[in-house]
Order: C-alpha cells, then structure tokens, then sequence
C-alpha cells in the first residue's frame, strides 16, 4: 500500500542519516490520500517524524487541498521575474499554521533591470540579494530557502537579512520593475 511504501521510504532515509527522527518531510502530493495520511499518523506516533510540509509548484498553490491535510509548511521554487514578484505582491500568509517557505532562483534579468541595480546599490546590495530581503520582509512571512552550500551563497544570503531595507523601498520595488 502507499502507506507502507512511505513509512518503508522514511525508515530508509532515517537509516542513511543515522538519525531517530526528521523535524520535516516535506511530500510531493496531488490530493489527500486516506492511506498517506494513515502512514503519517503511524509515522508521528512512532516519533519518526514531527512536522509534514508539502510540495507546491508555485507559492499558494495548494491552499485548498492543505484545509484538508495535516502539513504544517509548504516549500515551492520562485523564479525571481518582474511578473513573479509582481504576483507575490498581494499575496497573504497562507495560515497561521503553515510556514511557506521559497527557495527563490534567480536569473540575469535583475542585473539588467536599472530601477532595481539603483535601489540595490542604495543599500551596498546586488539586486538579487535585494529581491531576497524582499521576499525575507514580505506580509505573506515567507521564509527563503538558499540553494548551495557555497560560502558565497551563504555571505550573500547573510547579508541580505542583515539588511534593513526602508518599506518605502520595499513597498515600491514591485512597481519599479
């Protein structure tokens, strides 16, 4: 059953990191599964896993099916475009109890973009680690996931949440891509 599979998956993945326990596991699903959330239930009870999130391919996307699952954290990918960050600036906190969190992906456009390089350099930033303390300072309390283990990856991420950007500017940055 699917619910075997999944407790057998996370028993597998438990073994490999030599460890009791995951904080998160995080699932790839379409529609609530009454043997998924089964397994889950099994898996909390064992003390295998304390949290559920599940997968979105763009931010929001699964807000109806999660009235009906037992996640508490969403994670998607955000292709930083003009048009990305322009959708996410209505957007609002999925709930009280579910953590979205981005792992954004930048491009080549905002080294192009004028109005953002000006705005960046304002605060000593690239204009991707100012898209970063954007998303981080956003009503909707997303919390970025960086990619990469690189020490620079690390600094530029360290950097863009130590830095405090005015809200004029941060409120404005969408309409001046």
């Amino acid at each position: 059953t699917k619910a075997d599979e999944l407790v057998e998956r996370v028993e597998k993945i438990l073994e490999l990191m030599d460890t009791d326990y995951l904080d998160l596991l995080i699932l790839d699903l379409e529609g609530p599964h009454e043997e998924i959330i089964a397994a889950i239930e099994q898996l909390r009870a064992q003390e295998k896993v304390v949290e559920i999130g599940v997968l979105e391919g763009r931010p929001g996307e699964k807000r109806e099916f999660l009235k009906d699952f037992p996640a508490s954290a969403t994670l998607s990918t955000l292709k930083f475009t003009p048009a990305a960050v322009k959708s996410l600036t209505l957007a609002e906190a999925a709930s009280e109890e579910t953590t979205q969190m981005i792992i954004p992906v930048s491009g080549d456009w905002e080294n192009e973009n004028e109005s953002l390089k000006r705005t960046a350099e304002k605060y000593n930033l690239r204009p991707k680690e100012l898209l970063f303390s954007w998303l981080l300072h956003h009503r909707a309390h997303y919390h970025p996931v960086i990619k990469g283990d690189s020490e620079a990856v690390i600094d530029s991420a360290y950097k863009a949440f130590h830095t405090t950007v005015i809200d004029e500017d941060l409120e404005k940055l969408p309409e001046r891509l």
